[in-house]
């Protein structure tokens, strides 16, 4: 995508500089295709093409799953915390909203610490992102019980 962006996709002639010029296309859109059918038709498990489609497969996974935990997961400095944290800001006060946010977070982190554990013993990411939204949750803890849980940077 950073190649096809930088070849201008917009434009209907792509610059000097791209290095799909090579295929004489006019349309980068064109020089995707055709790669994409080179790798597909050639993957037969013992060539380097095959290798590339390992690579943009595990890349591709690797982003999914960070858009999923980044936005999914509750856990500060996460977006997802703060889209939490600014719905329950709307509708209780800062303390109501840290107690919310310490049970949802928590039943996440306990969760996804089971799961980590129990099921994926060999993807241990899940595990540590439970471990990490749990430190979280005692953060959020610690400010509430010294009552300056609007001091926390989730609520600033």
């Amino acid at each position: 995508i950073l190649l096809l962006w930088y070849c201008g996709m917009s434009t209907p002639d792509l610059p000097s500089t791209c290095p799909y010029n090579s295929l004489g296309g006019k349309n980068p859109f064109q020089a995707w295709i055709f790669w994409q059918q080179i790798i597909i038709t050639n993957c037969d498990g013992n060539g380097s093409l095959c290798l590339w489609y390992d690579f943009l497969m595990l890349s591709f996974m690797i982003n999914f799953w960070l858009f999923i935990i980044n936005l999914f997961v509750p856990a500060f400095p996460l977006d997802g915390s703060k889209i939490f944290a600014n719905c329950l800001l709307n509708k209780y006060d800062i303390n109501k909203s840290a107690t919310i946010y310490c049970w949802v977070t928590g039943f996440i982190a306990a969760i996804s610490i089971i799961i980590g554990a129990v099921l994926f013993r060999s993807n241990t990411m899940l595990f540590f992102v439970g471990i990490w939204a749990a430190f979280q949750v005692y953060q959020m803890v610690m400010f509430m019980r010294s009552g300056e849980a609007r001091h926390h940077p989730l609520f600033r």
